[in-house]
């Protein structure tokens, strides 16, 4: 089964990592057109990596970069699924976004896409999602990356995500409870 954040991965591709890192002033146009030369080159390397490689930006921005794309993402997931927006409309966004430069939250409200009120309501939704993955990606214990790596994993496995990530090496047994104990209390 597709995981939905990698469907709309698709949707975007890597001119949206390219955006949010210019956008931080963590690349110049320059070292992103020859990141991207250097992919279309080797397309089994992915884009982030090799902007680390190459000393384009740093590993930091380049997870920072990441995590703000996989939050955007998950808004119109959210928006998608709830059906108040259309695949469409995203792709018509993204394509305004990759000229402007702007939030993508703005543009679908300025397109009349969506309204206000829903973007606030999907953002307040998605601040609450406290599933163990984006806890430990939002605490910094792991990348977007190895998540979806660890959620790949357990499909295959059908093993507890926790489990899969200490076996991977990636957290400890301590670093899980730590985080499963905040996970009640936001539940609470």
């Amino acid at each position: 089964m597709k995981n939905p954040l990698s469907s709309l991965l698709e949707i975007t591709g890597s001119k949206k990592l390219g955006n949010i890192l210019l956008k931080m002033g963590a690349i110049s146009d320059d070292n992103l057109e020859k990141a991207i030369i250097l992919k279309n080159k080797s397309p089994n390397k992915l884009l982030e990596q090799i902007i680390i490689e190459e000393g384009f930006s740093s590993q930091d921005q380049v997870y920072s970069a990441l995590d703000e794309q996989r939050k955007e993402l998950r808004l119109v997931q959210l928006l998608i699924s709830a059906g108040l927006l259309k695949k469409e409309q995203l792709e018509i966004a993204i394509d305004e976004q990759n000229i402007t430069k702007e939030r993508l939250e703005n543009i679908l409200i300025q397109k009349g896409f969506s309204n206000k009120i829903q973007i606030e309501n999907a953002l307040k939704f998605q601040k609450r999602d406290n599933r163990l993955g984006l806890l430990l990606v939002n605490n910094g214990l792991i990348t977007g990356n190895q998540l979806d790596d660890a959620l790949s994993e357990q499909e295959k496995k059908g093993v507890l995500l926790g489990q899969i990530l200490i076996d991977m090496g990636l957290i400890s047994s301590q670093q899980l409870t730590g985080i499963l104990i905040k996970q009640s209390r936001d539940l609470c």
